[in-house]
């Protein structure tokens, strides 16, 4: 799971009118890079982590009866690679997405994040209790996890690349967290990106008119901003190798020049070689593209 992004790229409101777009932000889902759970001493000391990237992680109170130590204090902690956020977007919005083991596992929670630019280890979880950038107390409910986090906090720390989550909740009952399966642990983000709209060139020949965001993030080639999408605007044409909008002398030229040998690049009928059968496909597409 780590450094992978699951990016939701279809627009999350929106209105259009021709070519023109008012409004518009993006859900971009960024999966855990690292998690543990930071266990303790003596009960209720700190101590130190462990159970990293496993499938679930853990969080609890410390207990004791008559003296003696019955259950230890977990910290939950997770970091998120920020690096995947395109350059030029605006963070609205931040939320820690996942889903507990069992719907009643809940309770006051304390929640923190801290900017780091390193692997998630003792040390960084601590700075995160001691000196975190946000830090917040509520009451969270078991299930369905949707709890909202500091957008401003998640914006800083993009200059460092990573921030790290805590999550503690301070019941006896211990809570466990997915981080694997159709509701992972997981950093979401609404983003506002700038507009910027062109021609979008699908795998199947397709065009559309998206925003360049959409194009790329799906895999696609986008041909630039304001471009228009015609009936011939993503197709490729055969023997045009100087890429002119023609198949003209130029490019019978560049043919021949490799006549007889072993090219891929001016390979036409897909047999590996360039032979008279890949001069008549050229003469064939002879003219405008």
């Amino acid at each position: 799971m780590k450094n992978q992004f699951l990016l939701s790229i279809a627009i999350a409101s929106s209105l259009t009118f021709g070519n023109a777009v008012i409004g518009g932000t993006y859900t971009m889902d960024i999966e855990w890079d690292q998690t543990a759970s930071l266990g303790s001493t003596n009960c209720c000391s700190f101590g130190s982590l462990s159970n990293f990237n496993g499938a679930t992680t853990s969080t609890r109170t410390c207990q004791s009866y008559a003296g003696s130590c019955i259950q230890s204090r977990r910290n939950a902690f997770w970091t998120f690679d920020l690096s995947g956020i395109p350059e030029d977007a605006t963070i609205v919005s931040a939320t820690f997405k996942g889903e507990t083991q069992y719907s009643d596992q809940g309770g006051s929670a304390t929640l923190g994040l801290k900017a780091m630019s390193g692997s998630l280890n003792t040390t960084s979880a601590m700075s995160v209790i001691n000196a975190p950038d946000w830090q917040s107390s509520q009451y969270v409910w078991g299930g369905s996890l949707s709890i909202g986090l500091s957008s401003s906090a998640v914006e800083s720390a993009r200059k460092t690349g990573k921030i790290a989550f805590r999550y503690y909740v301070a019941t006896s009952n211990t809570v466990t967290i997915y981080n694997t399966g159709t509701n992972p642990a997981r950093l979401s983000l609404q983003l506002d990106i700038p507009n910027v709209w062109g021609a979008c060139c699908m795998t199947n020949g397709n065009c559309v008119f998206v925003p360049e965001y959409s194009c790329n993030n799906a895999g696609y080639d986008f041909l630039g901003e304001g471009v228009e999408c015609t009936s011939n605007t993503c197709t490729t044409c055969a023997g045009d190798y100087d890429e002119s909008g023609a198949v003209d002398i130029d490019d019978l030229l560049s043919l021949l020049a490799v006549f007889g040998t072993a090219n891929d690049d001016h390979d036409l009928n897909g047999d590996g070689m360039i032979t008279v059968d890949d001069l008549l496909v050229l003469i064939a597409a002879f003219g405008e593209c």
